[in-house]
């Protein structure tokens, strides 16, 4: 991927949904994998996974996510 425009991309999303920033993690079925970061880290729940490719940022559904996490 062209890690660049995803970044953008998704740390865009996320800051759109409150967040501050996303850490890149590694790259996952054809996309660049971004964990959200908040301010004020909250511990409750799955972790806010980021998808993103050259075109598109989304936010990975709850299958994507327990797949990313027991894998």
């Amino acid at each position: 991927m062209l890690y660049v425009k995803s970044h953008n991309l998704a740390s865009n999303l996320a800051k759109s949904e409150g967040f501050s920033a996303v850490e890149f993690l590694k790259e996952w079925q054809g996309y660049d994998l971004f964990v959200a970061v908040a301010d004020e880290p909250s511990f409750t729940g799955y972790p806010d996974y980021v998808l993103a490719n050259d075109n598109n940022a989304r936010w990975a559904n709850p299958e994507e996510t327990e797949s990313i996490l027991f894998a």
